[in-house]
């Protein structure tokens, strides 16, 4: 391999083989200097002088900050720690920090994962140890001025000691000290809030912000303290009533369908832990992240009530040192100490058996033209996000026993007066259904005059009737 030169044109990098490569470049090891890497940018993102020069300028701005990527002793980001040159002169990547014996966050979320991590046994508080240090990591980026961006699980590795690294700082949004701003231009659609989706972020007023962070890391959190549960990724508001959809997290994060802070007629995953098992405090900030809905999800008021990194940090080590309670059953069942509700380890274990075990009982459907009530089926939906599966009623396949003939009826009497044709019923329901029909008109009216979106029309139409269904079908 050629040499590189850094900034002072002092430092030289003699590349070694490589370790690994990605959609932008490829990362070296460097002779002589193994707490380091060097990654190079492929030649077709060189040979494009303006993005060559943008991120060139870019890895200068961060050098300049001064940024300690370290917080006791312990590495927050693989920040740059140089730059590199070609021969000629030319930019050609950076060196940053190597990091070892770390995974991507998936695999302390995925129970599949978390098995090849902790070969002794995975326990719940390891996972509040995690979140609280992703929050302290987010606030001390914060607080160098710094916005992440793109916070998303690929970015955040873990150690199986509970630290947490964020990587590809090169794509974070900078601000350099002479104000110009370098855009982070990338994001991953599952966690980015309400206020970025579908928008191209390349443009200059779509903004990553501390806010946007917030909203990230909240997901993250929930991520790692519920079981792998996302918290839009719920099921359909409409299949206790026949339907089989299941509306994408994307969707619902911009409609604010969060079933675990508000909408609570919405199915959750089999999977999913009882909110009422975390302390009141830490309830609550689950609630101002995720407790909004489609016409208040972009309001100033409801981003700026995002909870802070520094607010998780505080609220997570309170809940750590309190210390948490294991299961009489299995120890490795980890709890907050101020539930009092029984192992909900154990309730998620017992409704997976319930819903896969054909011998456990079932509920049962009762038809109304059957003489016999027939048990329910259930049938398995996928979480997009969890890989784990839950069921939910499904109609019933029992086959209805056929009417009896209806023989003609005996003609009347002689002289007595044929007995009047009943009245046909479902003439009040119909009534009541137009009129239900016309306040939802008039409150569809009024939320799209107040909707500050610049939504269009149908797309806002539709969502209130999706809503209405859903309240249409509860009453029945």
């Amino acid at each position: 391999m050629a040499f590189y030169a850094g900034r002072d044109g002092r430092a030289r990098y003699d590349l070694n083989r490589v370790l690994k490569s990605g959609g932008e470049g490829t990362v070296y090891l460097i002779n002589g200097r193994p707490g380091s890497v060097a990654k190079l940018y492929k030649p077709e993102i060189l040979a494009d002088v303006n993005r060559r020069n943008t991120t060139r300028d870019k890895i200068l701005a961060m050098l300049d900050m001064n940024f300690d990527p370290y917080f006791n002793g312990n590495l927050m980001v693989a920040w740059p720690e140089d730059i590199l040159y070609n021969n000629v002169g030319e930019f050609q990547g950076y060196v940053m920090p190597k990091i070892e014996n770390m995974k991507s966050l998936i695999w302390a979320i995925r129970p599949t994962d978390r098995d090849v991590l902790w070969p002794k046994g995975y326990r719940w508080s390891f996972s509040v140890a995690m979140a609280y240090n992703l929050a302290v990591c987010i606030e001390v980026i914060h607080r160098a001025g710094i916005i992440v961006g793109d916070l998303n699980t690929n970015n955040i590795l873990i150690s199986a000691t509970g630290n947490v690294t964020l990587i590809d700082s090169g794509s974070f949004n900078i601000r350099s000290r002479g104000g110009r701003i370098y855009k982070c231009v990338v994001g991953f659609p599952e966690v980015l809030p309400a206020e970025l989706q579908g928008k191209d972020l390349t443009r200059p007023e779509n903004q990553f912000t501390e806010k946007t962070d917030c909203f990230s890391l909240a997901i993250h959190i929930f991520n790692l303290l519920c079981n792998n549960c996302h918290p839009f990724g719920v099921l359909s508001y409409n299949q206790a009533h026949g339907s089989t959809s299941s509306p994408k997290i994307v969707d619902n994060i911009i409609r604010g369908n969060c079933p675990y802070v508000r909408n609570p007629s919405a199915q959750t995953v089999a999977d999913a832990l009882d909110m009422n098992v975390f302390p009141q405090e830490l309830r609550e900030l689950f609630k101002r992240a995720f407790g909004y809905d489609m016409v208040s999800a972009v309001k100033p008021s409801t981003i700026a009530n995002r909870p802070t990194a520094q607010e998780w940090r505080m609220t997570l080590g309170k809940m750590y040192e309190e210390g948490v309670q294991t299961c009489a059953k299995n120890p490795l069942h980890e709890y907050p100490v101020s539930y009092r509700g029984g192992c909900p380890w154990c309730a998620i274990e017992n409704r997976r058996q319930r819903l896969s075990d054909p011998a456990q009982p079932r509920p049962i459907t009762i038809s109304a033209s059957s003489t016999k009530p027939s048990p329910a089926r259930t049938t398995s939906t996928r979480s997009t996000t969890s890989g784990t599966t839950s069921a939910r009623p499904a109609a019933s396949s029992a086959r209805t026993p056929a009417a009896p003939a209806n023989p003609t009826p005996p003609a009347p009497a002689q002289g007595t007066r044929a007995a009047a044709k009943p009245k046909k019923e479902g003439t009040s329901f119909f009534g009541a259904l137009f009129r239900l029909f016309l306040f939802v008109s008039f409150v569809i009216l009024i939320l799209y005059l107040n909707d500050d979106r610049g939504m269009e029309f149908p797309e806002f139409y539709e969502y209130c009737i999706n809503e209405a269904v859903s309240f249409i079908g509860s009453l029945f």
